[in-house]
């Protein structure tokens, strides 16, 4: 077709248009519809969606992911429509990857779980895999981009196998450590990891107040209870240690809606701390719902009604583990 003499350019199709949503990635008929376990799931995920990143990109450096306990793998999805004009919500619409890494029990440094013995998993044989499912920080898309020399501080970029200032020459051991670190960051939007038996642990969840300029901390919890449906992970565990708004949101909550931020995705209070127990924690949250507002007023003795509240049961402690 021609208009003034000159011929109409067909339309860019947009390379986000072909990649999932990440707000609504899998679809409830993926999710969870048919039977099977993680580790046909998982691969089955793997072989369909996920790629082999370029080594400049990947959240372990390049000669970590040559390693043979480390393996990563890589799956982008849009976020929204993929329009510049955001989705209505006050979401900037973009593209987010999450990083798959595949651990190789056997091999790795890290033999035992922390998580599996905190909360009384220690009896499960130990398996051979275990997969981390890692979404990093929009503030430093490329964490890997500068590593810290282990004899003198200086920083080198990912490639430089020899440290400018100190002429430390790095190993193979430096590498591994500094790959591990990254597995640790407390940075990530999301850190979750599953063991081949399909019992997993929730590690990170950070939201806008995180980092992100994209997802909320529910677009991610929202995301996560999606795919350990389709991957049929069998059950989740996370530590709550959030001090967000303090403690009196985070009672407020309970009370409102009867169960915890993490109770809107399934999770239930598996144990406190300082020996907490789940009947405690209810008796609790019951009594403060039997609290008339007025009780909260300056001209009350708030002092008092503490000291009443903990005579009557045990209060909630600020770390818990919570159970899906």
């Amino acid at each position: 077709m021609v208009v003034n003499g000159r011929p109409l350019k067909r339309a860019k199709r947009r390379v986000t248009a072909d990649l999932h949503d990440f707000l609504t990635f899998p679809l409830p008929s993926a999710a969870g519809g048919s039977g099977g376990d993680f580790r046909s799931s998982v691969r089955s995920f793997l072989a369909r969606h996920c790629r082999l990143p370029p080594p400049a990109s990947s959240v372990l450096s390049p000669l970590a992911v040559t390693s043979v306990s480390l393996l990563t793998w890589r799956v982008t999805f849009r976020i929204g429509k993929g329009e510049e004009e955001g989705d209505g919500m006050g979401r900037r619409n973009g593209v987010v990857e999450m990083d798959v890494v595949e651990e190789d029990v056997r091999r790795s440094r890290s033999v035992y779980c922390d998580q599996c013995r905190v909360v009384g998993w220690s009896g499960h044989p130990v398996c051979g895999k275990r997969y981390h499912f890692i979404i990093r920080s929009e503030i430093n898309p490329i964490p890997g981009y500068h590593q810290m020399c282990t004899r003198c501080g200086s920083l080198l970029h990912m490639l430089d196998s020899r440290c400018v200032s100190c002429k430390y020459e790095m190993t193979v051991e430096d590498y591994e450590d500094w790959a591990y670190r990254q597995l640790d960051d407390a940075t990530h939007l999301l850190h979750g990891v599953v063991h081949a038996n399909g019992y997993g642990h929730l590690l990170r969840v950070n939201g806008r107040e995180g980092g992100s300029k994209c997802l909320t901390g529910c677009d991610i919890m929202s995301f996560w209870d999606r795919l350990c449906k389709m991957l049929h992970v069998r059950k989740v565990t996370v530590m709550d240690i959030s001090k967000k708004y303090g403690v009196e949101y985070r009672l407020l909550h309970a009370v409102t809606a009867g169960h915890p931020w993490y109770g809107d995705w399934g999770y239930k209070f598996g144990a406190g701390s300082y020996a907490v127990t789940s009947d405690a924690y209810k008796k609790a949250v019951e009594t403060l719902s039997r609290i008339p507002l007025s009780f909260f007023s300056p001209k009350h003795d708030l002092l008092g009604l503490h000291c009443r509240i903990q005579s009557h049961c045990t209060g909630p402690s600020q770390t818990a583990n919570w159970r899906r």
